[in-house]
């Protein structure tokens, strides 16, 4: 009888521990501040693209590129 109740407590330890972890991580990563802005497709730097206002391949080729002018951010990031 006292193996059993050891065995559930360290169950309901562990479930506790689990279940309680998401709670942690939400309190302790802040949310980050995200701003989104659209790009002006006209302007940049165009590689075998149509003069348009948007980003289609000029009649003819396969690939083409555009390079738009820096972006600042006011937030970090490692991924876009």
């Amino acid at each position: 009888m006292r193996r059993s109740q050891s065995v559930l407590f360290a169950v309901i330890a562990l479930l506790a521990a689990i279940l309680a972890q998401p709670a942690v991580a939400k309190s302790v990563i802040p949310a980050p501040s995200v701003s989104f802005a659209r790009f002006d497709l006209g302007t940049g730097t165009r590689t075998r693209l149509a003069a348009r206002g948007d980003l289609t391949l000029a009649t003819g080729v396969n690939e083409g590129s555009w390079l738009s002018s820096p972006q600042s951010v006011p937030f970090a990031f490692d991924e876009l």
